[in-house]
């Protein structure tokens, strides 16, 4: 596997797409993410296939860090609900995302003469971490898939918050989030290993609008 400075920068730009659909998607009920997805189309609308690798690095970094902070102000919520629900493969999903993601960035973020390994050893990761399947997981647990959680994610997280709607907004955040950087490790695989980009772009962008959907919905219930 041959990875050039072309090739890292077409698995970023892909991934932008993805996680603006994401926002996009998101964004009919959650105005600040649609203002993420606008300023990732920003990002996108200027991005050369000339311009500097350096200076889609740094973009993607202010990206990566407004990410981080909305998962951050949601973790104590999370981990009170998952330890008081035993909702433990939850968890076990939100780890393995955030490792893939977590080599991704290491991808990203490498200097020229580091990003053959970092790349190598980010496919490795991924497959290794089992590829798609925890994003796989989390998709079928909102939308309701049977025995993928003990019960759908939603309806354990209404029915322990007692449609409290801050604890199913703060939910959806990290919903948001863990989509997000699961499609964006996904779609940067794909383009490493030369799988079908565009095939997984609009699967991943129907599904995200089928999950955004059931959060509508669950929401609803709470006001």
């Amino acid at each position: 596997m041959e990875v050039d400075k072309a090739k890292l920068q077409e698995a970023a730009i892909v991934g932008l797409n993805v996680l603006k659909a994401v926002a996009s998607a998101a964004s009919v009920f959650f105005p600040p993410i649609g203002i993420a997805g606008s300023l990732i189309g920003v990002v996108l609308k200027f991005v050369d296939k000339n311009d500097s690798i350096e200076n889609l690095k740094k973009e993607f970094q202010l990206i990566h860090q407004g990410l981080d902070e909305l998962s951050k102000q949601n973790q104590q919520t999370m981990k009170t609900i998952i330890k008081e629900t035993a909702d433990q493969q939850f968890s076990r999903v939100e780890r393995s995302l955030k490792w893939q993601y977590e080599k991704y960035m290491k991808m990203i973020s490498a200097p020229p003469e580091h990003v053959q390994r970092r790349s190598e050893e980010f496919v490795e990761a991924y497959d290794d971490e089992l590829g798609d399947q925890h994003l796989n997981t989390l998709y079928e647990s909102v939308i309701g898939v049977p025995k993928v959680f003990g019960k759908p994610i939603l309806q354990v997280y209404k029915q322990h918050s007692r449609n409290d709607l801050d604890t199913m907004t703060k939910l959806s955040h990290q919903l948001f989030y863990l989509f997000s950087i699961g499609c964006i490790t996904l779609m940067a695989n794909a383009v490493l290993i030369g799988d079908d980009v565009e095939g997984l772009k609009e699967e991943w962008e129907d599904k995200m609008n089928r999950v955004w959907s059931e959060m509508e919905k669950a929401l609803k219930d709470c006001q």
